[in-house]
């Protein structure tokens, strides 16, 4: 994202915050005006203190001392005082914009392929820095520092001569000039950093998430060695980078230099010819150290500026459908039709896995999607929840078209529950619980204990941590919980992914009776599943091969006029 449209972003991002940000964004532009205007006038308080001198007006002069010294320290002041403002406004920004992020990207994650986590992690972990970077660094920098310029040019051009601001400007033109032109060649070490950057934190953070997968299989020294090459990467284009900044400096500094030289020489001949004062001269010098050696700095903020707008640019990406809340109409209030009119889906590529698929589900139905390993029942079943697309035909819900539901309230017309669920790092009681359960603690604890969730006997704490994504627990216990929590969820459609997959022969018999008790009566459901004692306990099943529905009937019906479907259960 360009500078121009980056900085735009943000204030307009600003403005739409409201009265909230206008009153700190307020007092920062009126902080900062008085430390532009002390910055302005201290030097040309010095030049009459030293004329005054020069003059033996001893009265004035200490006034004169007074006034200097006192401009100095508020400058100084009004600089800390801006950044305790500006820093609200930029902790108003940060929580905006991941605010934005993550409302857009928990649905983009959520769909097959949706995205990368930790690329997302990373950008908006570095966002807070960027932000500052980008707030303080140039529009509360550079902006300031080009107004004291233009001001300092216009006293210098009344008080001495309009020659000195000729060549002052001269010098700053040609440093901005030097800037732009090396300035390209580092943005593209920049971008090239920043790429590699996020490659190396990817790997890391993949690693990280799949620790066990990795040590299980003797893969720790391959994989940090995979790290190390990365980081290696990332080391050379660092390296690259940093030296395209000091080329970016030498450049710079050899105009200001020869700048600073030539002002200072000619001021200093005008003094011994008596064409300007010693006040005069001091004026003009500090004047040049007050412009100048900011501008000497500038390259480096210039330069974290290019990586904070590279960040800040991927984090409006991120969120750019963050602000959409479209209005959706009111899902079904009990169990919904199904209904599959020539449906396809398949993959990104245009390959098909679905094949014109119909079908008609009463509502209430407890359906069991049965099929071979890749023969598309997930897919089926990611159709009908609206996380996958269909590539043509519809489902529809009740009568209407999934495909007009916008995708953040397609959960209220069928919500799917793949084989591991992934537990947020809470307590049992907060995941049992986590909206839109409507149950209570105590129907969660009994229905855990009736359950079996601890062999051993005692009470339940549900205060536990269950780790992150779950992992102090078995995969049992996962499902379990999961599966509590869904009795309390009224959920027009329910698609459940082999969601008993790791629960023993018992737990399973008790959780496929509560499915079929007035506790889901609310619901018609799906269930995936390679297992014979669901596929007897369902109403209806759903027999796929190859992407197409071979055959529809209760389990001992197919058994005995489908061979096929009695094969798959054989085998």
């Amino acid at each position: 994202m360009r500078t121009k449209s980056a900085i735009f972003y943000l204030l307009n991002t600003i403005a739409n915050l409201g009265p909230a940000a206008w009153k700190p964004v307020a007092m920062t532009m009126s902080v900062e005006a008085v430390g532009v205007g002390l910055g302005v006038f201290s030097p040309f308080l010095l030049k009459l203190l030293i004329d005054g001198f020069d003059n033996g007006e001893r009265d004035i002069a200490l006034w004169l001392v007074v006034g200097f010294v006192c401009t100095w320290v508020g400058a100084a002041l009004a600089s800390n005082l801006r950044s305790v403002y500006s820093s609200k406004v930029t902790d108003l920004l940060c929580q905006t914009l991941i605010q934005r992020a993550l409302r857009a990207q928990l649905y983009e994650l959520s769909r097959p392929g949706g995205g990368d986590s930790a690329q997302v992690i990373a950008d908006i972990e570095r966002l807070p820095t960027s932000l500052q970077t980008v707030m303080d660094g140039v529009l509360w920098r550079v902006v300031p520092l080009l107004l004291q310029v233009g001001f300092s040019l216009i006293l210098v051009s009344h008080v001495i001569t309009s020659s000195y601001a000729f060549v002052l400007a001269s010098t700053l033109i040609g440093y901005f000039a030097v800037t732009r032109i090396t300035a390209t060649w580092h943005v593209a070490a920049v971008g090239a950093m920043c790429h590699a950057q996020a490659s190396a934190s990817g790997l890391i953070a993949d690693l990280l998430r799949n620790s066990r997968r990795i040590a299980f299989n003797g893969m720790v020294e391959p994989e940090t060695t995979a790290a190390l090459n990365r980081l290696s990467a990332r080391r050379r284009a660092t390296e690259r980078m940093n030296w395209s900044l000091v080329r970016l400096y030498g450049m710079q500094f050899v105009v200001l230099g020869a700048g600073l030289l030539t002002l200072l020489s000619w001021g200093a001949g005008d003094v011994l010819a008596h064409r300007i004062t010693a006040g005069d001269f001091i004026m003009l010098h500090t004047y040049a150290l007050r412009l100048v050696m900011p501008l000497s700095g500038l390259g480096y903020t210039l330069n974290q500026a290019g990586v904070a707008l590279t960040n800040i640019g991927r984090v409006k990406e991120l969120g750019r459908t963050g602000d959409i809340q479209p209005v959706a109409p009111a899902p079904p209030t009990g169990p919904a039709r199904i209904t599959l009119r020539n449906l396809s889906a398949g993959y990104a590529d245009g390959r098909p896995i679905l094949k014109n698929l119909n079908l008609d589900i009463e509502p209430g139905a407890f359906v069991a999607i049965v099929g071979a390993n890749g023969s598309g029942k997930s897919t089926l079943a990611q159709v009908i929840a609206g996380i996958i697309e269909p590539q043509s035909g519809r489902v529809e819900i009740d009568g209407q078209v999934l495909a007009d539901i916008p995708y953040p309230w397609r959960h209220q017309y069928a919500m799917y529950v793949p084989q591991r669920s992934e537990l947020l790092n809470r307590s049992l009681a907060e995941n049992g619980l986590y909206p839109p359960s409507q149950q209570t603690l105590d129907y969660l604890s009994d229905l855990l204990k009736a359950w079996r969730f601890m062999d051993k006997t005692g009470p339940l704490d549900l205060s536990v941590e269950v780790g992150e994504q779950g992992t102090t627990l078995s995969g049992g216990q996962v499902q379990k919980l999961e599966l509590a929590r869904l009795t309390g969820i009224p959920a027009p459609v329910l698609i459940l992914d082999e969601a008993t997959s790791a629960l023993d022969a018992q737990s399973e018999e008790k959780v496929l009776l509560l499915l079929k008790s007035e506790t889901f009566e609310h619901s018609t459901k799906f269930f995936i599943t390679h297992k014979p004692e669901v596929a007897k306990s369902a109403d209806q099943i759903i027999f796929i091969e190859e992407g197409t529905i071979s055959a529809i009937g209760t389990h001992f019906d197919l058994c005995k006029r489908h061979p096929s479907y009695r094969r798959h259960w054989q085998q």
